[in-house]
């Protein structure tokens, strides 16, 4: 499959109980369209400073650190540039852009409900701290994925989604729910790899 900027970016929030197998199936899973490239260039400064907090000191492929550092990151970024050219950091857009294109398909009776965050929060499909860590999920692939080039950012995606035991989908986010219902347990498992989600 051609990957290309449109693409969406898939991955596990939350997971059940174990069955008898060890087997973790995935409850929540994350549907986050891409930015586009008019957020990309009102937000470049604080991206770029963010991809060199993370990626420049070595943590940006770490599983457990590039992703739950990459908010934090962006916020002391934002925060610095706000002082750089003497604007108002009192909230990000960026933040609320990534919340605004991001879905959340929450495991129901019916196969997987589609939330918006804060409605899927309101709800308790997840918590506060689930969306804290999936959101510095999202900014660490849009930052890494954005500062490459072109003919590398294909690759670069791929790569981060893996990061993040997600993958790449051309789906939208409700063809991507419906699909989950044709998955297995095994196949939605935490155990399992990446490339068996539908894309």
């Amino acid at each position: 499959m051609q990957l290309n900027a449109a693409l969406n970016l898939v991955f596990p929030i939350r997971w059940g109980t174990a069955d008898a197998n060890g087997v973790r199936p995935v409850t929540v899973w994350a549907h986050h369209s891409p930015i586009s490239r008019d957020v990309f260039e009102a937000n470049y400064r604080i991206i770029a400073a963010t991809n060199m907090a993370i990626f420049a000191r070595g943590v940006g492929y770490a599983a457990e650190s590039g992703p739950i550092i990459a908010t934090l990151a962006l916020k002391d970024a934002a925060q610095q540039d706000a002082l750089e050219h003497g604007t108002d950091v009192a909230s990000i857009p960026l933040l609320a852009e990534i919340k605004r294109l991001t879905a959340v398909l929450a495991a129901s009776g019916a196969g997987y409900e589609m939330l918006p965050v804060d409605q899927a929060i309101a709800r308790g499909a997840i918590d506060a701290e689930d969306w804290s860590e999936a959101e510095a999920s999202i900014v660490f692939f849009t930052c890494g994925s954005w500062m490459a080039r072109r003919e590398k950012r294909e690759e670069k995606k791929t790569a981060l989604a893996l990061v993040l035991r997600g993958s790449i989908s051309s789906l939208l986010p409700s063809e991507f729910a419906d699909s989950l219902a044709t998955l297995t347990a095994t196949e939605t498992s935490e155990a399992s790899s990446p490339s068996s989600v539908p894309s």
